[in-house]
């Protein structure tokens, strides 16, 4: 049986707006957690309703011992910070509850009807039971009447006028075995296993009347309404037109599947499904034509959202999470998140990767190499908003997976694993037709490689073998640096390389055209802990890890026999950092279950811009940065593209506009600087700013700002680079800042 662990999330709207760039504020940002007492880590929720400043839900703990339930009371006054307030034993329930709300009573649905009167919030109680021959797989409530769905696929019709007194009138049964139901514009809609049907509540709302319904191949088993539009979803997914509600019309059907529940707001479909290894998905689908629904949006979560709730401008979801896939989420998790128009990356591929820890994939010019279950899929990424497979090169029979993958010169690296045999090894192949690599032979490696040009380097614990690759394949071992020393592989930058030696520091090293190295500094030890390896490498800032303490590090190896650490921080929940990349003053870490971004312009105190969840498992996710996006890739099965930050654009909340006179300078500090500078002016008001850099000539260099922001002090960095990417050269430029009538300029001075 699988243990599972169910949490439940907020995800509010983020009004940041940032210039060209994607704002990673807008990203789902993790900002509280609400564990809850009496439950096993195993424990949380499968169905929440939220009805004013208050959610009810239910948890459920699974285990071999069987189920121990309860209805949790939380008070959401700061959706931020979210408090318990109480909660009622609902044991014997069964596991898989529905659950409704009519004024100070929740209604749960299982092998019984539970009434429980929550007005007392610190101590709801059960006030009734009602016995039920079915099962109730969901129920809904309109003004005094609830309309119960049954395990039999009949929908039964209660009064709840007395909600601890509840009376059945009747029941309806649909031309197909019902599901789920959902209430819009005075219809019942009713979908189920084959069908979904509309009827009539206008006239007599106790006794339902068919309108009519229409047939669907496949089991739907939840729906939602709004107007004259439903959505139902199961093992497919269909938009009805309800117009005219005597014949419904299916407008769309099957974009996607695993779907485990579903709201419809505003014309936007909100699905919670399956995301296959990296957990499960929130889904926003816009039907503005609902002949085409088109994805506006896509959040990861650690773990499946079993229920979602739209109210206040907030989505909550209860999340079901897998307890083999180290989704520990056993509480109350809150977090903020985007717009429904506004997707947290750019385009998602899923692809079929390898069952172990090596699956690095390589980027050459616009494509990626990405090895995986028996194959090496080729990926264009020349639009990183439509990743497009171009090829899949097979390599070899059942149970043998490509590993991970580097490149040397012209070749590509494939590390092979034989599941059977329990054995690796390298395959060479051959780029001279990109989009077709050629196998070439085996290289007889089976460590972890780094690759410089044609030199390859092998780590392990007897140093760092160094082999010339020459053509066809052949190794010309030049010999091994560090004998008899534990080395990790190597990360380059320039002819300077960092490794791990002994994994109890990180040497830093000088390597010449032969492939030779000379040590020029080293990062000690970190107290008694190891380091996991050297991480990335921008300019003269080193990025590492640690295994045990989950902390990362920014090193200052300007001068590499005299590295300076610059900044150490803790993982949240003691997570090891799987990898780590950056880019232009932006530092990427992730971890298991989240990508963390952080502004490090001023590299000694580093500002943490929020946070991403990607749901992969314990294995790592690896990151490339391109020319204007960020690449991961991992055992999620995705290869994902994102934008990443350009400039910083502190939001600033709602206040009272400062004084005029405060807003008649644009700073720049450093100046001079190298090569990054922090700009920052206050607006008296909310203006459309355009904040730019021209050289002494007065061509522009670089836009930083276009767009509106709002009153109060903002900071943009310029990372020194020009519009196209490349680093501009050492002088004076002139920084000008436009909003409305008010203008300022400041002159600031690159050095090389």
């Amino acid at each position: 049986m699988r243990a599972a662990i169910i949490a439940l999330v907020l995800v509010a709207t983020a009004t940041a707006e940032m210039p060209d760039c994607l704002d990673h504020e807008d990203y789902l940002a993790h900002v509280a957690v609400l564990h809850l007492p009496g439950q096993m880590e195993e424990s949380g929720f499968t169905d929440l309703v939220v009805k004013g400043l208050r959610a009810y839900a239910i948890g459920d703990y699974y285990d071999y011992h069987g189920a121990d339930d309860v209805l949790q009371v939380i008070d959401l006054t700061d959706p931020e910070s979210p408090v318990l307030r109480g909660q009622a034993p609902i044991s014997g329930n069964g596991t898989d509850q529905c659950l409704a709300a009519i004024d100070h009573y929740a209604l749960v649905g299982g092998s019984e009807l539970l009434v429980i009167d929550v007005e007392d919030e610190d101590a709801p109680e059960v006030v009734a039971t009602m016995p039920w021959a079915a099962s109730i797989v969901d129920l809904v409530v309109a003004q005094r009447l609830a309309y119960v769905v049954e395990s039999t696929g009949t929908v039964a019709i209660l009064d709840v006028d007395a909600p601890d007194a509840p009376v059945r009138l009747g029941e309806i049964a649909p031309p197909f075995d019902a599901r789920a139901a959902a209430l819009t514009a005075g219809r019942l809609v009713v979908a189920g296993d084959g069908g979904l049907a509309t009827y009539g509540l206008l006239f007599d709302p106790a006794a339902p009347t068919l309108q009519g319904w229409t047939p669907v191949d496949g089991d739907l088993q939840h729906v939602a309404a709004e107007g004259h539009l439903a959505v139902a979803a199961g093992t497919v997914v269909v938009v009805a037109d309800l117009t005219d509600p005597t014949a419904p019309v299916i407008t769309a059907e099957d974009f996607v599947d695993q779907v485990y529940s579903c709201r419809l707001t505003d014309g936007v479909a909100w699905l919670g499904r399956d995301a296959w290894a990296a957990g499960g998905s929130l889904d926003r689908w816009s039907l503005a034509d609902p002949a085409v629904p088109v994805l506006v949006g896509r959040d990861l979560t650690c773990g499946y959202p079993y229920d979602v709730e739209l109210a206040g401008g907030h989505v909550y979801t209860a999340n079901l999470g897998d307890y083999y896939d180290f989704c520990y989420l056993e509480g109350f998790h809150v977090y903020r998140g985007t717009e429904p128009a506004s997707p947290p990356h750019l385009d998602r591929y899923g692809i079929t990767i390898g069952y172990n820890e090596h699956y690095r994939s390589a980027v050459r010019g616009d494509l990626l190499y990405v090895p995986g279950t028996s194959d090496i899929d080729v990926l264009d990424l020349s639009d990183p908003a439509a990743i497009e497979l171009v090829n899949s090169v097979y390599v070899m029979g059942y149970g043998v997976f490509g590993q991970g993958s580097i490149l040397a010169g012209d070749r590509l690296l494939v590390r092979m694993w034989d599941l059977f045999d329990s054995r690796y090894w390298w395959d060479l192949y051959d780029l001279a037709d990109p989009v077709t690599p050629t196998l070439v032979g085996g290289l007889g490696l089976d460590g972890a490689l780094s690759a410089r040009g044609d030199l390859i380097y092998e780590s392990g614990h007897a140093g760092l073998a160094v082999h010339r690759l020459m053509p066809g394949g052949v190794l010309d071992p030049l010999g091994v640096l560090w004998p008899d020393t534990a080395c990790g592989a190597p990360l380059f930058s320039g002819a300077r390389g960092a490794l791990a030696v002994g994994t109890y520091e990180v040497r830093l090293a000088e390597f010449d055209a032969a492939g030779g190295a000379v040590t020029v500094g080293n990062i000690p030890p970190y107290g008694d802990d190891v380091y996991r390896f050297p991480r990335d490498w921008e300019g003269d800032l080193l990025a590492v890890s640690h295994l045990n303490r989950s902390t990362w590090e920014l090193w200052d190896v300007s001068e590499p026999a005299l590295p300076e650490l610059l900044h150490t921080e803790d993982v949240p929940g003691e997570r090891l950092v799987r990898a780590m990349a950056i880019a232009d003053g932006v530092l990427y870490v992730a971890d298991r279950r989240s990508l963390a971004v952080w502004d490090i312009a001023i590299p000694s105190a580093p500002v943490h811009l929020g946070d991403r969840p990607h749901g992969t498992s314990e294995h790592d996710v690896w990151l490339h940065t391109r020319p204007d996006y960020l690449l991961s890739t991992g055992y999620s099965g995705y290869v994902t593209t994102m934008p990443y930050q350009c400039a910083q654009a502190t939001a600033v909340e709602d206040e009272p506009a400062p004084a005029a006179a405060a807003a008649g300078r644009l700073v720049a500090a450093p100046n001079p600087f190298n090569p990054r500078t922090r700009l920052s002016f206050t607006l008296p008001a909310a203006a459309h700013v355009s904040l730019a850099v021209h050289d002494l000539r007065g061509r522009r260099v670089r836009q930083l700002v276009d767009g509106r922001l709002a009153a109060g002090t903002h900071d943009v960095v310029w990372n020194g680079r020009d519009r196209t990417g490349r680093p501009a050269a050492a002088g004076v430029y002139l920084v000008t800042v436009e909003a409305g009538r008010w203008t300022a300029s400041a002159r600031v001075v690159m050095v090389r």
